[in-house]
């Protein structure tokens, strides 16, 4: 839910590369996947972020709109065209 929170507020976001976060973040467009239990790799993915604010802006507003996705209005009415 934390993943989900942060695209929703237009942030791209550092996620291990397990378990649901793997539906909800596309690795490259509006996150970052990084392999479990690898802290140099966590701290690339975040240094890379940070050092490139046009890429994290990019990403940013991919997150944002990837989010939407997830907001339960659509949902509620795509079940109530059924």
């Amino acid at each position: 839910r934390a993943a989900l929170e942060a695209m929703a507020m237009g942030w791209p976001v550092v996620t291990p590369a397990a378990g649901g976060r793997r539906e909800i973040v596309t690795a490259q467009v509006d996150g970052l996947a990084v392999p479990r239990r690898d802290p140099t790799a966590l701290a690339h993915a975040f240094t890379t972020l940070a050092r490139d604010p046009g890429r994290r802006c990019r990403m940013g507003l991919a997150a944002r709109a990837r989010a939407q996705d997830f907001a339960i209005g659509p949902q509620i009415a795509a079940v109530d065209e059924l």
